[in-house]
């Protein structure tokens, strides 16, 4: 997967439902994004400055949807996706801030429950729809197949999400949401067309870190990393293949702040 261009820096939030609300673009805006392969929910704290009084009594009392797309004029792609958890608004010298704290997937994992019996004969496959289904139908990204067949019958009771995991462990396989997608990856498998050669040329920022499991890799900030994909790092320090655990990405469209920090297992 190629790399994208790295020239003129674009910010933009859309608060409502499927796109359809508030867009803002023009005003400061800091963003901490953090994505990771687990089953907990990714997370954003965005900063929005000097926001007009109408549309910051929206965000203070509406449950939102909101998205995020970040990166480069002509190459901005979405970045986060998920629900408002807080809204806070703060005054700081001659500024008014609103400090938005988001969750991705908060809705699909802390409030969907599974109450379904499967007949003898049934899979583990089935078993993840079932939960799908009850974590109101989470779309897929990518998801691998799970072998495991059951003689008897399966009885699932309580939080989708929970049952979801005890599956997908059982099966040597993680599970995840990604703006608003599942993900799930069996083993040491990596998420397909999902490649990114990382070097001083296509933004590395500094040299590969070694972590006590893997690599850890700062770039220009590029929104179309994903988790589960590979970064191939080619550098004086490491070169090799990444399976992508863990993603952070920090950008002010009013500083020198806007990088992707990556970490993940050699592959």
């Amino acid at each position: 997967m190629d790399n994208i261009t790295q020239f003129g820096r674009v910010c933009q939030l859309i608060v409502g439902k499927d796109g359809s609300g508030i867009k803002i673009s023009e005003l400061r805006m800091r963003f901490d994004i953090k994505k990771s392969s687990d089953e907990n929910p990714n997370t954003a704290k965005i900063e929005i400055y000097n926001l007009n009084p109408e549309h910051q009594n929206q965000l203070l009392k509406e449950w939102a949807d909101i998205q995020l797309l970040a990166g480069y004029q002509g190459a901005e792609r979405l970045i986060f996706s998920g629900q408002i958890r807080t809204a806070t608004p703060k005054i700081q010298g001659t500024d008014r801030i609103i400090t938005i704290e988001s969750g991705d997937g908060d809705r699909e994992i802390l409030r969907g429950f599974v109450n379904k019996t499967l007949t003898k004969g049934c899979t583990a496959n089935q078993v993840v729809a079932a939960c799908q289904s009850s974590m109101f139908g989470v779309p897929n990204a990518h998801k691998d197949d799970l072998e495991t067949v059951y003689a008897r019958g399966r009885v699932l009771s309580g939080r989708a999400s929970d049952v979801l995991t005890k599956q997908t462990k059982q099966d040597g396989a993680q599970w995840s949401i990604q703006d608003g997608q599942m993900l799930l990856l069996k083993g040491d498998n990596v998420r397909p067309n999902a490649v990114w050669l990382i070097n001083q040329s296509t933004g590395m920022l500094g040299s590969p870190e070694p972590t006590q499991d893997g690599v850890k890799v700062t770039t220009l900030l590029n929104p179309a990393y994903l988790i589960g994909g590979v970064a191939k790092i080619d550098s004086e320090i490491y070169q090799g293949g990444v399976r992508i655990e863990s993603i952070r990405h920090s950008g002010d469209t009013h500083s020198s702040e806007w990088s992707s920090e990556l970490e993940g297992l050699r592959v």
